[in-house]
């Protein structure tokens, strides 16, 4: 049987290469093979390698997978906050691995991965790499013709490819589980999950992809790794910002103040793809309070560049965080003073969740020249809840393409008298990200609109 490059012959082979070209390039190894034979499982590795794609396209990565389970990763010019960002991503999904929760008890995560500049360590990873190839298993493919001392290899692995192209389709043939052998032309793989060259003198094991799962639901322990493997983490990087827009009839767009927030579903990519945060109302509630306060300690650049020409910024927030200590040390590091006055924006279910510590926030916030707007409303409770009561500056209406059904006739008159009623671009439409939405707005009297609603 003929051996086959290994990932590992593959990596030592491509270090070699690397010997005078290792200026920007770094490189880490992930030991997964220190970790709990529960953990080190094909599926493990699948979802490991999926996460590292984003390095592999963007970066010239390039990535190994050994037979030891564990995973090099050689980029080039890559900032710190993305690799971070997928280290990150790898102590969340690792965390349920009891060798894993020593290695952070004792806060050694170099024993989890290590990280290598080429430009300083280049010797140190080759030697790694020359370790490596010591191993003496080889992957091999199945069923390929024995080589004899009177057959030409070359001349038998050509049949082996003429027999493959022309075998029968997979429509003539019965459903199996087993891989099959594909052909590989030109150059070699940029991703070598299997050591595999792409040549006519070598052949790929392709395994059937896995179904995708079901997303699970939302737990209270979920939650806590979250907040765990966010505690002391920069997040900037995850702050969407997003323009809050007068449009006029004629489509011209003119940014009025910009709306900072991270939805629920940037946590869910980055940290817990498997799990729908929004199954649970009350889990996801914490969340956002935790991630509230995160973005309070952490933003402070709200007078840098175009901001200076807006009328505000506008962040997300809940009452329990306004009536913290962490929201009095954001409003002294960065509000205080200020040439515009920032927004704070409230769920209409959070104020009425909590509507007495409301009513003591909303006198506080009112005295220290804090603006305030009210979202998640439907046409229904924009009609009925009674603005000046509650304080508040702007209101967001959520919208929904069945508007222009339901919200027929006598309903759209009262939308549109309650809308005339109040001062003049005080409502906001969020979600309004087609003509629809637009003329829908409009109609109804509405001239700003934000494109993108946070969930």
């Amino acid at each position: 049987m003929i051996k086959v490059a290994s990932a590992e012959e593959n990596f030592l082979d491509y270090m070699q290469s690397l010997k005078r070209h290792t200026k920007g390039r770094s490189g880490a190894i992930i030991h997964i093979s220190t970790l709990s034979p529960t953990t080190k499982t094909q599926n493990t590795r699948e979802l490991l390698l999926n996460l590292a794609g984003p390095i592999d396209r963007k970066f010239e990565g390039q990535i190994f997978a050994l037979e030891n389970h564990d995973i090099v990763l050689l980029y080039k010019d890559i900032s710190s906050s993305d690799i971070n960002d997928y280290f990150l991503r790898i102590k969340y999904l690792l965390s349920e691995d009891d060798l894993f929760q020593r290695f952070e008890t004792l806060d050694r995560s170099e024993d989890l991965y290590s990280i290598y500049s080429l430009e300083k360590h280049y010797d140190t990873l080759l030697k790694e790499a020359k370790k490596y190839c010591h191993t003496p298993e080889r992957i091999t493919g199945p069923d390929l013709p024995k080589a004899t001392p009177s057959s030409n290899i070359e001349e038998d692995i050509k049949k082996q490819v003429d027999a493959d192209i022309n075998a029968p389709s997979k429509d003539d043939q019965p459903a199996s589980t087993s891989g099959k052998l594909k052909k590989k032309t030109g150059q070699t793989s940029n991703r070598i999950t299997g050591g595999i060259k792409r040549n006519l003198r070598y052949f790929e094991i392709v395994s059937p992809k896995p179904k995708p799962l079901a997303p699970r639901n939302f737990s209270a322990a979920d939650l806590a790794k979250i907040e765990s493997a966010l505690k002391g983490v920069d997040i900037t990087n995850l702050i969407t910002r997003q323009d809050i827009e007068l449009i006029t009839p004629q489509g011209e767009k003119q940014p009025v103040f910009i709306d900072r927030y991270i939805p629920l579903k940037t946590i869910q990519e980055r940290l817990l793809p498997s799990c729908d945060l929004h199954s649970d109302p009350w889990l996801a509630g914490w969340l956002r309070e935790f991630i509230d306060t995160k973005i309070l300690e952490q933003i402070d650049d709200f007078d840098s560049g175009r901001q200076k020409n807006m009328i505000s910024t506008c962040v997300r927030v809940n009452v329990a965080t306004c009536s913290s200590k962490k929201f009095d040390q954001f409003h002294n590091r960065c509000a205080s003073g200020r040439d515009h006055r920032i927004i704070l924006e409230f769920a209409i279910h959070d104020i009425l969740n909590n509507i007495g510590n409301y009513l003591v926030v909303r006198k506080k916030l009112l005295d220290l020249r804090y603006r305030i707007c009210i979202g998640r409303l439907t046409p229904y409770a924009y009609i009925t809840c009674d603005r000046a009561k509650l304080g508040a500056d702007f209101e967001k209406i959520t919208w929904d393409p069945h508007f222009n059904k339901v919200y027929d006739g006598l309903w759209f008159e009262a939308l549109k008298e309650e809308i005339t009623k109040r001062p003049s671009y005080t409502t906001i439409l969020c979600n309004a990200y087609d003509d629809d939405a637009i003329a829908f707005g409009h109609d109804v009297g509405i001239h700003l609109f934000q494109s993108e609603q946070a969930t």
